[in-house]
């Protein structure tokens, strides 16, 4: 069901948006991106969830491109997790280490992102060494929201 409502969300809300009368013009469009975002990062998780990794990796890049300069630092997790479990570990290690700068350190979300970044970083060492392998079991936690 969340996944319907967030597509509906998504399908009308250049139509159904009702904006207050005493609204300024240039903030209807920073808030239906943000609507936007918040309906993608609703599915990106959901098919996370699913284990739907390459479906979740997609859907959580739109949400983040969609204001890259105030992207939510769990959704830039939630998309190098997914990265993560496709084995697509330099570029998940570049979606933690934003995570990492977009969240504060004493935070549920600050402490998941910096150990992902751990993992990634010494994965990627390990798998550069003289007869390395790829190898390495996901971390245990799960993003914020699951």
């Amino acid at each position: 069901q969340a996944v319907a409502n967030a597509q509906r969300a998504l399908a009308t809300i250049d139509t159904d948006l009702v904006v207050p009368v005493n609204t300024r013009p240039d903030s209807i469009e920073p808030y239906k991106k943000f609507l936007r975002a918040s309906a993608l990062a609703i599915v990106g998780t959901i098919q996370y969830r699913r284990e739907q990794y390459p479906e979740a990796e997609a859907t959580l890049r739109q949400a983040v491109d969609l204001d890259p300069a105030n992207a939510d630092g769990v959704i830039v997790l939630r998309l190098a997790l997914a990265l993560d479990q496709q084995k697509k570990y330099q570029e998940a290690l570049q979606q933690a280490n934003r995570a990492v700068e977009l969240t504060k350190e004493d935070t549920e979300a600050g402490r998941l992102a910096r150990n992902e970044r751990g993992r990634l970083t010494a994965l990627l060492a390990q798998n550069s060494a003289p007869g390395a392998s790829d190898v390495v079991p996901a971390s245990n936690d799960s993003p914020p929201g699951q």
